[in-house]
């Protein structure tokens, strides 16, 4: 493909994308259509006009990433209100009978401003703002 081509090309998709009408100037006229207007060779391909579905195209929602939230976190919260004397990690964990560890839930939580804690280590103890 020739840079002159591709040149053509790359502009005529950026037109397109901001919705200015396209004007091919460097394209070979090789036939007309029915309706007298001016078909050109298109390399294989590539795709010039797209027709719009006739339903609305809702666009999916976007995938967040790691464990939903939520249930725990509002579990966390709720349980954090009933204690404030504050609960440590493990408590929180055997009073919700979780499967897993919270740390990270509960982490992500203080970040968030959800809850603060105080202490270091094994006697660190969350607290609900």
């Amino acid at each position: 493909m020739t840079a002159m081509l591709l040149l053509g090309l790359v502009e005529g998709l950026a037109l397109e994308a901001l919705g200015l009408p396209v004007t091919d100037m460097h394209s070979d006229v090789t036939d007309t259509e029915e309706s007298g207007l001016p078909v050109t060779d298109i390399p294989y391909g590539i795709v010039t006009d797209i027709e719009a579905p006739d339903e609305e195209v809702v666009a999916p929602e976007p995938r967040k990433a790691g464990r939903p939230r939520g249930e725990m976190r509002q579990r966390i919260l709720t349980l954090l209100g009933e204690h404030p004397e504050g609960l440590s990690a493990e408590q929180i964990r055997v009073y919700l009978q979780a499967e897993k560890p919270l740390g990270d839930t509960l982490q992500g939580m203080r970040r968030q401003g959800k809850v603060h804690t105080r202490g270091q280590g094994k006697d660190m103890r969350y607290f609900v703002k």
